[in-house]
């Protein structure tokens, strides 16, 4: 929210500061925040009375991450105009970022009080619900949000509204109404665009047809969802053709699965570019839960993955390396490009303590830029980096089942661990993540896996004790 102020114009000192706001709201709506924030504050500084300037000032410190400073801000915006819907929605929006949730829900309150018909500030206090799990309140307000919408069906804003409310029902096991919902991904725009020259496949039999199954989220997503692909191919397509486009690190690991051919993207678009494409539907596997009927009394075991002889090979010496000890993989932190990556990252220095517990010898299975992070905390060799090692799942597997446990933040090497069915330590923070739900240590999706969850917003002290106890109790049952 950017908001402007018409200063007095008959005034030179007022044409001054009319000008440094002007150039302060300009700068802001090109996404220039650091530079409006720098004209914000010397604006401030002779004009202090602007509520509007404050307001501006905390969302360009939020976009910067300078979320105290851009709380403060939204408080003093609403000394000044203490009516400020926008302000309060604002101001619960940082707080749900610094992990003050009731204080979030509280400020959001305050927003929908004061504008009963902004649904804006109704989704914002929607989202709060959400992450104090507090579903069914938080599922009124977003089909209020809906009721409302005064977009057409499968616009953007639809879109975003109905697949946020698609997640709260999963997390109320309401699942089918959950999958039915959970459809409208495709027109939130955070997807790439469907084809156009294939039509959807929506659970039809696929004799004599050809299928192309796209991997259209992240790697986790797609070792999740593998587990549908045995259904797929029994009910479904026995005497069809499947071809399953995912990235290459998949590919050896997915070699035992029910398909015909794997591709990738790149290859699937010089065919589309040759006009060599001859598909008769196009899917993808995160619909599969929702054709399948999935639900917690209704699942398929974790897909059946390929470790090659060549990567068991490569990792062989882990087996016979570090006798006597129990050695922990570890994982601290998953893409980076991932929105909501910092909520459930880490500190290396957690996992660095765990390795002063006596008989436990950690390895990283970190990929990505935050491999550098055990050079960085001095963490070898305290921690054995075999991360670098890898080259693909495949490998990653091989690793893990060299090993005894993984202790990890979620990411996709959860998913992977568990599908093997060794056992996984998940560390989860207090928002949710429906695929866990309903919360408890054990998750019907993977039997191998032990959920850790944050029992306050954004602390993880608890956590890591719990991890300590779990692998203290392994070690004295080993001896």
């Amino acid at each position: 929210m950017i908001e402007s102020q018409k200063i007095n114009p008959n005034k030179a000192a007022q044409n001054t500061l009319g000008a440094a706001r002007q150039q302060a709201d300009e700068l802001h709506r090109q996404g220039r925040h650091r530079e409006a924030a720098a004209v914000y504050q010397k604006y401030l500084l002779l004009n202090p009375a602007d509520a509007g300037a404050w307001l501006n000032l905390g969302v360009s410190l939020r976009t910067m991450k300078q979320f105290v400073a851009s709380a403060a801000h939204y408080h003093r915006s609403l000394a000044i105009r203490p009516d400020d819907g926008g302000a309060y929605s604002n101001l619960g929006n940082v707080l749900r970022d610094m992990d003050r949730i009731e204080e979030a829900i509280a400020a959001h309150e305050k927003a929908v009080s004061l504008d009963p018909e902004n649904s804006s500030y109704r989704y914002n206090y929607a989202m709060s619900l959400r992450d104090a799990r507090r579903f069914k309140e938080a599922l009124k307000q977003l089909e209020i949000c809906l009721e409302s919408c005064t977009e057409p069906k499968y616009s953007r804003q639809w879109a975003k509204l109905e697949f946020d409310r698609s997640l709260v029902l999963l997390y109320l096991g309401q699942f089918k109404k959950g999958w039915e919902a959970y459809e409208s991904r495709w027109y939130t725009g955070d997807l790439p665009d469907r084809l156009e020259c294939f039509p959807c496949w929506t659970g039809e039999a696929l004799t004599n047809r050809k299928l192309l199954l796209f991997a259209e989220q992240g790697f986790g997503d797609s070792i999740l969802a593998a587990r549908f692909l045995p259904w797929l191919r029994e009910k479904k397509a026995r005497n069809g053709h499947i071809t399953l486009v995912c990235r290459q690190p998949l590919h050896r690991l997915f070699d035992a699965l029910p398909v015909d051919e794997m591709m990738t993207i790149e290859t699937l678009n010089q065919q589309l570019q040759k006009g060599e494409a001859d598909y008769d539907y196009q899917g993808s596997m995160m619909s599969l839960p929702g054709l399948y009927g999935a639900s917690l009394r209704k699942l398929p075991p974790p897909a059946h993955l390929t470790i090659p002889a060549q990567a068991r090979e490569k990792f062989s010496w882990l087996k016979r390396s570090f006798q006597g000890k129990l050695k922990v993989g570890v994982v601290w932190s998953g893409s980076i490009t991932f929105a909501a990556n910092s909520k459930r990252a880490v500190s290396l220095e957690r996992f660095i303590d765990l390795a002063m517990i006596p008989g436990v010898q950690l390895f990283s299975l970190q990929k990505g830029p935050k491999e550098h992070d055990l050079a960085s905390h001095c963490a070898l060799p305290l921690i054995v980096d075999l991360g670098s090692q890898v080259n693909d799942f495949a490998e990653t597997a091989a690793a893990i089942d060299a090993l005894d446990v993984v202790v990890m933040t979620d990411s996709s090497v959860a998913h992977l661990t568990a599908s093997l069915n060794k056992p996984v330590i998940n560390l989860l923070n207090y928002k949710p993540y429906w695929l866990y739900f309903p919360e408890g240590e054990r998750t019907p999706w993977y039997p191998s896996m032990r959920c850790i969850w944050q029992t306050t917003s954004g602390e993880w002290d608890d956590v890591f004790k719990r991890v300590k106890v779990i692998l203290g109790s392994w070690l004295e049952n080993a001896d």
